[in-house]
């Protein structure tokens, strides 16, 4: 079916109200929709490829398979919108609000989401390689299996938000919020999450592999079965933290704090991992740990010959 096209000139009025406007299958690419109202328009399989939609309102407009290549929605509001399968590589969202919107299976690869409010939005399965959220709001969000590979997530909210089986790997998520977080599976290798807030965060059978957690606050937190192979914990706050069956082997765990509390080690590979100066007075081990010189723990092993 062809598209409609829509006159430039027409679209380049500001402050237009269109709300629930029927625009789908429309050809608006590169127009001039700054400031338009567009709340639940039916913009369906509409392009707007490298138009400007900045300071629009979009809310609970319809974009399902939208094109959106390069557009820019500098201080939208798309809040409520429905953006599944819509295509927005390369475009920039800077400052804008989306809570509650849904990105479902979306390609956001390269999108500029810097300080924008996006609590509650839905990326599953989403494309997100090389996005740039820093400082972006993403409380409560919805990543599963959604591939955030080489992400910028630097100082972001993202508290309580759902990152089950995502791809994250070499993504920066340092200083960010990412307390009571679910990263059950995740994809870590290679990620910086120096200084991130991760208490009760659940990384169970993440695969965290030379990923960078120095100075993060882990209290509370559940890696169990994680693979944290050659990981940076250095001086990380470790106290109550669950490492049962968790592969340390290699992982630098200089200074770390798992005194205070029970933190968990018992059946944990701790095989040449680095425990210099590592607080562990009531860290609690078994006999199915493997200690960095490759023997188990006893009762009688004495820790201080590997923190001293």
């Amino acid at each position: 079916m062809s598209k409609m096209r829509v006159s430039r000139e027409y679209l380049a009025t500001q402050y237009i109200d269109l709300c629930g406007i029927n625009m789908k299958s429309v050809d608006a690419a590169g127009s001039n929709l700054s400031f338009v109202n567009l709340s639940k328009a039916n913009c369906r399989f509409t392009d707007f490829t490298e138009a400007n939609l900045s300071n629009a309102i979009l809310r609970e407009a319809n974009l399902v398979a939208a094109t959106l290549d390069s557009a820019i929605l500098v201080n939208s509001d798309l809040s409520l919108a429905d953006l599944s399968n819509a295509t927005l590589s390369f475009a920039n969202l800077k400052h804008a609000t989306a809570t509650g919107a849904k990105f479902n299976q979306a390609d956001l690869d390269n999108v500029e989401m810097s300080s924008g409010k996006f609590i509650g939005a839905n990326f599953t399965a989403a494309k997100l390689e090389k996005a740039k959220m820093i400082a972006a709001r993403l409380s409560d969000a919805i990543f599963t299996r959604a591939n955030l590979h080489e992400a910028n997530l630097t100082n972001a909210f993202l508290n309580r938000s759902d990152f089950t089986l995502t791809d994250l790997e070499v993504a920066d998520l340092s200083g960010a919020n990412l307390s009571e977080a679910c990263l059950v599976g995740a994809k870590l290798e290679y990620a910086n999450l120096s200084v991130a807030q991760l208490w009760s965060a659940d990384l169970t059978e993440a695969d965290a592999v030379y990923a960078n957690f120095s100075h993060a606050h882990m209290t509370s937190a559940t890696l169990v079965r994680a693979n944290l192979s050659n990981a940076n914990l250095q001086n990380a706050d470790l106290r109550y933290a669950n490492f049962a069956f968790a592969n340390l082997s290699g992982a630098n765990l200089n200074g770390a704090n798992l005194s205070g509390g029970e933190s968990i080690l018992s059946k944990t590979n701790l095989y040449n991992a680095n425990l210099r100066d590592a607080k562990i007075e009531k860290a609690v081990f078994d006999e199915s740990t493997r200690l960095p010189d490759g023997t188990a723990w006893t009762l009688e092993t004495d820790m201080k010959q590997f923190t001293g």
